[in-house]
């Protein structure tokens, strides 16, 4: 996958903020950062923790929490509820450093990836 000019734009942008500060001698700047969401939306409160917590064919389902489980990857709220905090914790940041990875810990990777995108 190629990097868009917006992306390389935004990467030397963010850059650039935090090296003017620090030569300016501002005195503090606001950094938010993001990492390794794994959203998983096939996550399910009734899936097996052994089975990334999606519906179980087994029948060893468990109940599983709303915003997911230590085994598996982030559900859809999860994400979205730490996004949110996130916005209120941090309205305006000067920078925000995204990363690590982002797709789910999954075998199959028979998934939509534009979904992931939209993050």
């Amino acid at each position: 996958m190629s990097v868009t000019k917006v992306e390389q734009n935004t990467r030397q942008d963010g850059s650039m903020i935090l090296l003017l500060s620090l030569l300016l001698g501002v005195d503090a700047i606001k950094i938010l950062q993001l990492a390794d969401f794994h959203l998983d939306v096939d996550y399910s409160v009734t899936g097996d923790n052994k089975h990334m917590c999606h519906n179980a064919s087994s029948g060893a389902a468990g109940k599983l929490g709303k915003y997911g489980d230590y085994m598996c990857d982030a559900p859809e709220p999860l994400v979205v509820y730490a996004l949110r905090e996130a916005k209120r914790l941090v309205p305006d940041p000067d920078l925000v450093i995204w990363t690590g990875d982002n797709i789910p810990h999954i075998d199959n990777y028979d998934w939509n990836c534009e979904y992931y995108f939209v993050i």
